[in-house]
């Protein structure tokens, strides 16, 4: 059977099963954002990527998520942004409450 998608592994092997999961979590009030994806059936960690997306035109005030942990059923992180202190040093501050983070899982699945 064809497929349009094939995964492979750091060494260049086919992963069976291979699957992409997408879905979208919105951050708490600390700049914190988990999403459950139990429903891929991941037999082990996927690589997981996550990207905020906030309407802003000042660069300090964008955002970026750190990934804080993952596990074959779910993950976590936390979106984090630049503040410009007096003269050009910046700093780092949580996110705001609100911010919608689309996330990507890509893994091998038993399902």
């Amino acid at each position: 059977m064809d497929t349009l998608l094939r995964l492979f592994s750091a060494l260049g092997l086919e992963v069976p099963g291979g699957r992409i999961w997408t879905g979208s979590a919105t951050t708490d009030v600390n700049g914190d954002w988990s999403i459950d994806f139990t429903a891929a059936h991941f037999t082990e960690a996927p690589f997981v990527v996550a990207m905020p997306i906030q309407d802003t035109a000042t660069p300090a005030d964008m955002c970026w998520s750190a990934l804080r942990s993952r596990s074959s059923t779910a993950a976590a992180g936390t979106v984090l942004r630049g503040v410009t202190l007096a003269g050009e040093l910046v700093s780092v501050r949580r996110g705001p409450a609100g911010v919608d983070v689309l996330v990507m899982a890509i893994g091998a699945s038993s399902g």
